[in-house]
């Protein structure tokens, strides 16, 4: 399998992106193939994350890392056991196009039975 990654940065011109990053990995069995050639199965995005401190009520408020910048809360049993405030992490968001043509498809069924009067 090769790898190829592409850093993305929506700070102003000058910085250094840091921190997060779309990986885009390739597989021989997808079908949708690019200009190139290559099989493109999925967009990965990476990103760190820092425990900034935890809250009442269950939540952990994580700073994006190394930069700092908006927190924002993340349920607190998305961490392992033992995670500390200072703890980075990488995260991985994946984008999963079958199942979300899946779900579109259902509340298209649903949505065309009430409208029609479940027919």
């Amino acid at each position: 399998m090769s790898e190829q990654a592409a850093y993305v940065d929506s700070r102003p011109a000058g910085r250094k992106p840091r921190g997060l990053r779309v990986r885009k990995r390739r597989r021989s069995r997808s079908a949708s193939k690019g200009d190139n050639g290559a099989v493109l199965t999925a967009i990965f995005t990476y990103m760190r994350l820092q425990i900034d401190r935890f809250e009442d009520g269950g939540w952990a408020v994580v700073l994006p890392y190394p930069d700092g910048g908006r927190g924002f809360d993340v349920p607190r049993e998305f961490f392992p056991e033992g995670a500390s405030a200072g703890d980075v992490f990488e995260v991985r968001v994946e984008h999963v196009r079958g199942e979300t043509e899946r779900v579109a498809g259902e509340n298209r069924r649903l949505l065309d039975g009430l409208a029609g009067g479940g027919r």
